[in-house]
């Protein structure tokens, strides 16, 4: 998992460093023009996290929103359900 994780990050570290590059590859991957590729990428890359670190509020939104839905009687204890144990040391 640790490999995996480092493996995956230093990818997103690649695309974001090398827009060209990656629109260039994801165009033929997903068999459409540059010109989409491109815009796909403006649209996706801000969402790729670059520490696999959590964001707090994001999981109390989380937490509340499995009571809300009717998913789980109560909020779930977050700590029994994410970890960053598993993360590169340098994203520590």
């Amino acid at each position: 998992m640790r490999a995996f994780l480092a493996a995956w990050f230093e990818t997103i570290a690649f695309m974001r460093q090398n827009k060209d590059k990656t629109v260039e590859i994801s165009s033929r991957v997903m068999g459409v023009s540059p010109t989409i590729a491109g815009r796909v990428y403006d649209e996706l890359m801000p969402m790729f996290n670059s520490t696999g670190k959590y964001n707090p509020k994001a999981l109390e939104v989380l937490r509340r929103s499995y009571v809300e839905m009717g998913i789980l009687p109560s909020e779930p204890d977050m700590s029994q359900l994410v970890t960053e144990k598993f993360l590169p040391s340098a994203s520590k």
